[in-house]
Order: structure tokens, then sequence, then C-alpha cells
């Protein structure tokens, strides 16, 4: 689920952040507690080297544009080049539809369109459109481009096209300014991050408009042309949006630029969350591209198999990289680790959110398979402990370095198995839950 706006797409500003934004690249993004990352692939030979990412639906494969070259990383960091570009082209665009197992790339300034098929590994090539920004399928799989096709000669041709096999390809949305990402929502509606034409881009100037299914599904159908006045303004007073994405919680998630802050909204609306999920720091965030998981979701403390974020980030002078976010699971460790005879035991609780309360859940029975018994706001809170048995709660705290530590006695003359996990929040007043991996140990007599 990928959105892929181009550094060489005319019609945006995104040239010009060259000479504004900080030269510094950070080896890991600073993500919020109970998120790990890790730097996928990097390229220090230019701030364009590496333009373009996107991941398969497991996220195990990540693809990304190296000048001339759509590379393939698998899970163990092999690359493969899967597609060569003609020499004096650079990738306009590499996209991963939602539920869609294949490429899409451009090129620029050829405007050529491919489409590659994950499962075959071919290639096929199809009429594209000048300066093509971003892409996505609308309900019927049709292949719907942001670009502003004469750019720089006219001004105010620029919107959504829906693209045509034969090539006869037809507007469907006239939105004013350069442009910007685009997004097809699960219900149909279609959003668009309007720009500002002002560069360096003024601050609070972005908007994201929505037009409604019944209308795109009229416009698709060869009905009137959509309007930037009959959109609703869904999120307004951004300082910039690259791309949009929704995740498995109905977030809208949008990267900047410039600040590379990255917000996103409540689950399931369209209000700002008041943090921001990345706070501005030096590189500016382009790409965002989710893998799609299970009914673990991309939330503090969630089971790993839940979904994964990848994101693209440069400093717009010398480096470009791809960082892959996934939630951070606390650990349970113990002091004897599998058996302990009698005397003082120790269990640690590792990776919960500094100083935030932790609570030691203990059953007279060994783990049995993780599942959420409950969901608190939506998140599902993950149980590996028989819930038909009762359960000791050990409350306690985090230190700084988010280790949390119990120690009990032992005093010897029985056996038993016993189960631990741990319950661990944030601290403040909406704090987010979240529960450790299990750990089985076996007191002996």
């Amino acid at each position: 689920m990928n959105r892929s706006p181009s550094f060489a797409g005319a019609g945006h500003w995104a040239g010009a952040l060259v000479l504004a934004c900080a030269p510094f690249l950070p080896a890991q993004l600073q993500v919020p507690e109970g998120f790990a990352t890790q730097v996928v692939h990097r390229e220090s030979s230019g701030p364009y080297s590496l333009s373009h990412c996107a991941v398969d639906a497991s996220g195990r494969n990540v693809y990304v544009a190296v000048r001339q070259r759509i590379d393939e990383i698998d899970g163990q960091g092999l690359i493969r080049t899967i597609h060569v570009l003609p020499a004096g082209q650079a990738t306009g665009l590499l996209v991963r539809p939602r539920g869609c197992d294949a490429l899409y790339f451009t090129e620029y300034p050829a405007g050529r369109l491919h489409r590659h098929d994950l499962r075959l590994g071919t290639t096929r090539t199809l009429p594209g459109i000048r300066n093509a920004f971003d892409l996505d399928l609308g309900p019927g799989g049709e292949v719907l481009v942001a670009a502003a096709p004469d750019w720089p000669v006219q001004a105010g041709t620029g919107g959504v096209w829906l693209l045509d096999p034969a090539g006869l390809h037809r507007q469907i949305a006239r939105i004013a300014g350069p442009s910007g990402p685009l997004l097809l929502t699960p219900g149909g509606d279609l959003l668009f991050a309007a720009q500002s034409a002002a560069y360096p881009t003024p601050p609070g100037s972005v908007r994201i408009l929505r037009f409604g299914a019944a209308r795109v599904g009229q416009a698709l159908g060869g009905g009137p042309l959509l309007e930037e006045r009959e959109a609703e303004v869904v999120v307004a007073g951004l300082d910039g949006a690259y791309d949009l994405e929704l995740d498995d919680r109905g977030r809208l998630w949008m990267s900047d630029p410039q600040t590379g802050a990255v917000r996103r909204t409540r689950p399931g609306t369209w209000q700002l969350e008041a943090q921001p999920f990345l706070a501005p720091g030096g590189s500016g965030v382009l790409q965002i591209a989710f893998a799609d998981g299970d009914a673990a979701t991309l939330d503090p403390f969630q089971p790993e198999s839940g979904g994964v974020l990848h994101l693209l980030t440069t400093d717009w002078q010398t480096h470009g990289a791809v960082h892959r976010v996934r939630a951070l699971r606390p650990g349970l460790i113990s002091s004897p680790a599998t058996h302990a005879g009698p005397g003082p035991v120790r269990v640690v609780v590792q990776d919960a959110a500094a100083l935030g309360p932790v609570w030691l859940l203990a059953s007279m029975r060994a783990p049995v398979p993780e599942r959420p018994c409950l969901w608190l706001d939506g998140l599902p809170l993950w149980l590996g402990l028989d819930p038909s048995l009762a359960l000791a709660v050990i409350p306690g705290s985090a230190a700084a370095s988010g280790v949390a530590d119990f120690r009990f006695l032992h005093p010897g003359g029985f056996t038993a198995e016993l189960g631990f996990q741990a319950l661990v929040a944030t601290p403040g007043l909406a704090p987010a839950l979240g529960t450790s991996r299990t750990h089985r140990l076996i007191l002996q007599p």
C-alpha cells in the first residue's frame, strides 16, 4: 500500500528543497516509544540517487528506484535489479497499489508507464502521461494518476487523470496548484493533497480534499469533471503533504518533505492527532508504504506480526534511505532462565515505556497461544495466559531505560509451572497499553 510521488515530477516544488533542508540524515528515525526502526537501504551518492520506494504485501521485499534501475531487496538484504530504464530517463513514480500484486512505475520525462507483475516477474509497457506524480487504482481497477501534463507551459491543467489502455487519457478532476498525492479510500472516496504554488510552502497552507464516492463514480463513468469547489476539506493547516496512506485502523497518514514530520488522523476520523507520529527532524520524509499485517496493528507494544511501515527519507543534500518501522513488543526474561530451585527469582521486563507503569501477570499454568482478549479504543490487547485461571497481578514501573525489575523468593518444597506476561503502558493521561511476550518458568523443590 504505497503512494509514490516523484522527485523528477515537474509541476512540484520538490527540487527547490535542496536549498532549505538540513544536511544531516540520521541513521535511525526517532520513532515513538513502543516502536522500533531499522534502515533497509541507504544511498549516499546524492540526494536523488534513491528516489522512490515500494513494498510488497508481506513487507519482506522492498523495491527502490536507484538512478535508472528498479531494484528488489529481499528479506535477507540481497539486491536484484528487475528493470533498467532507457538512457536519459529517470523514475517518475513507483507504486504498489493496495491489494495489488504489481508495481507501477513511470519514466520521466518520456511519461511511459510500466506494470511489473510481482508473481510472474513480467513487465509490460502501457500508455502513460507526462509529469505523473502519484498513482492509485479505482474501485474497478481503473488507473488514476495525479499529474500536470502541460507544466510549465500552461498553468491550471493539473489534477487527476483516468488512464486509457489506448492512450486516450481523460481528466476527471481539476485542482489548482502543483501536483500532489492522491488516494482512493476503500469506500471509493478520492483524497487529494492540494498544494501551494509558492515555495517555500507557506506554513499551514496544505489541505486534504475529499471527493465523495458517488461523484467519483460519475466522473469515472464519463460524467462531469470533478471541480475543487465541490470537494470537502477534511484536513487543513498542514505544512506539507508529499504522500498519503490509510492504515488498518482507518488513520490517514501524511508525510512532510520539508520538516520531516509525519502526521496522522485519529482512527476512523479526519481529526489530526495532537502530536505528530514523527516530529520534525533533519530529513524530509517522502513516501509512506505499508505492508499488510494480521490482527495485530501498527501501534505501540503490539505483536511483531502486525502492520509494517516503510518511510523514504532524504536530507536533500547527499543521502537517501528507506526505513522500516514496526511495533516493538516488550521482552520478558527470568533468572534462572527456565528452571528455578529454592531461592531468589528475578523477572525482567525489557523495552517498556520509559518511566511508565508495568504490571507483571503470573499464572499457575504455562503460557497458551496468544489471542486478543479485549479491545480498548480499537486496539487489541493480546493475552497469552489462560484467562480461566486466576492471575496474580504485581504492580511496578519501568526505569528511564525501559526496564522493569521484579524479584521474589521461591521457598522450595514443591514443583509448579508458571506463566508470566507483562502489561505495560506509556505514562500520561491517555496511555497506550500493550503486553509483552510470554515466559515459562518451572519451579523445582
